[in-house]
């Protein structure tokens, strides 16, 4: 696995990301700006209901990888910052869309999510003694992947359904953009678990076509409830 990320890019396209969807999805203009800077302990109940706030799953994700990217460039592109990085970041990836797949079985969750983050606590720490992130990190990234894909799937699928797509155009930017990326982070662990190929490079456009399609998904958001509220 390659640590040769473009982080200029991700770091812009990062940021650009978290003030669209805090400014114009999440916050209604209402609240400061300032305030996404420390947004995971401003807005914490928030985060831990998103069924009801669901712009708090693109912003919390890349919150945590705005801040990895800068840790990494401090870091020299350091993998054991990498590492702790992708743990934080499949954590709350878990705990987020569990939340909202199963919102009225929250003490449930958490418990599965403390077990989940407690084995990737392992992970890392075993990756550090092993001096080896790559074997370490694909299996666990796969199982996971494989979980995100399905349940966004069958949410996605839920609210075309269920016609609820006016109600809901929010959740389905989100999750339909979390299948793909999903998808491609899919791809890029079945070589690595087969024969440890380098096939980074798919995950790491799987990160930057997720990223590209929220941005632009906010003024296309925008401009369709608008258009519903109009009509």
């Amino acid at each position: 696995m390659s640590l040769y990320i473009d982080l200029t890019q991700n770091v812009i396209l990062d940021f650009i990301l978290i003030i669209l969807w805090y400014k114009f999805i999440y916050a209604y203009r209402e609240k400061i700006l300032l305030d996404i800077f420390v947004f995971p302990f401003s807005n914490f109940p928030a985060i831990l209901n998103p069924y009801k706030f669901p712009a708090t799953i693109p912003i919390v994700s890349y919150y945590f990888a705005y801040m990895g990217d800068i840790l990494m460039v401090i870091s020299n592109r350091s993998w054991k910052v990498f590492v702790i990085v992708w743990a934080i970041s499949m954590i709350f990836r878990f705990l987020l869309m569990s939340l909202y797949l199963f919102n009225n079985k929250r003490n449930l969750v958490f418990s599965i999510s403390g077990l989940i983050t407690a084995g990737l606590i392992f992970v890392v720490i075993y990756s550090f003694l092993v001096n080896d992130y790559e074997r370490t990190m694909s299996p666990i990234s796969f199982i996971l992947d494989i979980y995100l894909f399905f349940a966004a799937i069958f949410i996605v699928t839920r609210i075309v359904l269920k016609k609820l797509f006016v109600e809901k155009i929010v959740d389905f930017f989100i999750f339909f953009g979390i299948t793909v990326h999903s998808f491609l982070q899919i791809l890029a662990s079945i070589p690595q678990l087969v024969s440890y190929s380098d096939y980074f490079y798919i995950a790491a456009w799987g990160n930057t076509i997720l990223k590209i399609f929220w941005i632009i998904s906010v003024p296309w958001i925008l401009s369709l409830q608008k258009k519903f509220a109009e009509a």
